[in-house]
């Protein structure tokens, strides 16, 4: 089977998966870069990574590289296809060969009502027509988003990003090891991810008496008010702001981490760094907003749901987290679980498989695995 994965380029978010298709002998893969890493992803730590695998086609190096894109996406069994340009699956939608879309949800920023129409008839249009077309949603508000516009109605799978999956030889001595009442925020300094939230709930445990430290991770267009808010509050000794990392740097620090602050809103398509802290046995507390924590937190078993926005709701949680080392422990390893278990890229790879040989074999919009990656994605409404 041949199976080309269509993107704008290479992450460490996507190498895992990838790495897991190419290892599997029935499959012959291919990676389509159609652009180079941003500036702007590389001052965060970000690698150019589209150079670093055999089966990597980059289509701006050079001509020849586009045709053999094109020929490739036409010649496929299956194509995901992410943030690429349409005239590689153009002949292939015609030919109503097997694709799947990759999306976030569409509707990240809340839009006008006059608009809603037009956007249902755009979207309607492009994909209605094909019956071969399917939907991989990576967030758990995708399947919403596209049923709005009429599209995709059963045939909607769970998705994501599939960072590197660490399998610890002794996970409790990791989670025993963590640094005492250590809290982690990691994200960039830009409105939507709510830097402000972290320091707001520093400032509100400073004022009730706890012990804690808390590192902060990132550099954006927010630092200067992140910088005011520590000193205003006189929190330079327990808030430290670290500057950007690499994500191996990152993961170190996750590692050390006891709690994990996730504080972005809807316009959080995803949000890796939730697979990754989870990964590394952080109890984490997120925002119901953010694409992801449908899919891999379950509230209060292997992390904590607060209501978007909701700052009160958010202290609450991160304090009795702080209160209650034996609550730390079982959600973080809950947390590491569910990882290991299923939300992976050896997983998600295996599924995919699985899911493509019966579309192939022409199964009835078939629903194989009732939890993870490629079950059913139900419309969640928020």
């Amino acid at each position: 089977m041949k199976v080309v994965f269509a993107s704008n380029f290479m992450t460490h978010h996507q190498l895992p998966f990838s790495d897991a298709m190419a290892a599997n002998p029935e499959i012959e893969y291919y990676f389509i870069a159609t652009a180079t890493v941003p500036e702007a992803r590389k001052n965060l730590g970000y690698r150019d990574m589209n150079s670093s695998r055999d089966y990597i086609i980059s289509t701006y190096a050079s001509e020849e590289k586009r045709a053999q894109a094109i020929q490739l996406c036409d010649s496929a069994d299956v194509v995901i296809c992410g943030s690429a340009p349409e005239y590689l699956i153009k002949n292939r939608l015609k030919s109503q060969k097997l694709t799947f879309r990759y999306s976030e949800r569409i509707y990240k920023k809340k839009r006008p009502f006059y608009e809603m129409p037009l956007r249902a008839v755009k979207y309607y249009w492009k994909h209605s027509r094909h019956k071969n077309l399917y939907l991989l949603c990576a967030s758990a508000f995708t399947a919403a988003d596209y049923a709005k516009t009429a599209t995709f109605l059963e045939k909607t799978y769970k998705w994501g990003y599939f960072p590197e999956t660490i399998k610890y030889d002794d996970i409790d001595s990791l989670i025993n090891n963590k640094a005492p009442n250590s809290l982690l925020w990691v994200g960039r300094f830009i409105d939507w991810k709510h830097p402000e939230c972290a320091i707001e709930v520093a400032k509100r445990l400073r004022d009730d008496g706890y012990t804690f430290n808390l590192d902060i991770i990132g550099d954006g267009e927010m630092r200067p008010i992140l910088e005011s808010m520590i000193k205003e509050h006189n929190l330079a000794d327990c808030v430290r702001l670290c500057g950007s990392m690499s994500p191996e740097e990152v993961r170190k620090h996750m590692e050390k981490a006891q709690i994990f602050l996730f504080t972005s809103d809807r316009q959080e398509g995803w949000g890796a760094v939730l697979n990754e802290s989870m990964n590394s046995a952080c109890a984490v507390v997120a925002s119901s907003a953010i694409g992801s924590v449908p899919f891999l937190l379950s509230d209060g078993a292997n992390g904590f749901i607060y209501k978007d926005g909701n700052i009160d709701d958010l202290y609450d949680k991160v304090k009795r987290l702080l209160e209650d080392k034996s609550l730390r422990i079982s959600t973080g390893l809950g947390a590491y679980k569910t990882l290991i278990g299923e939300w992976n890229a050896e997983t998600a790879a295996y599924r995919l498989i699985e899911l493509s040989k019966t579309l192939l074999g022409g199964g009835n919009k078939p629903m194989l695995f009732e939890t993870g990656p490629c079950s059913k994605a139900e419309i969640i409404k928020g």
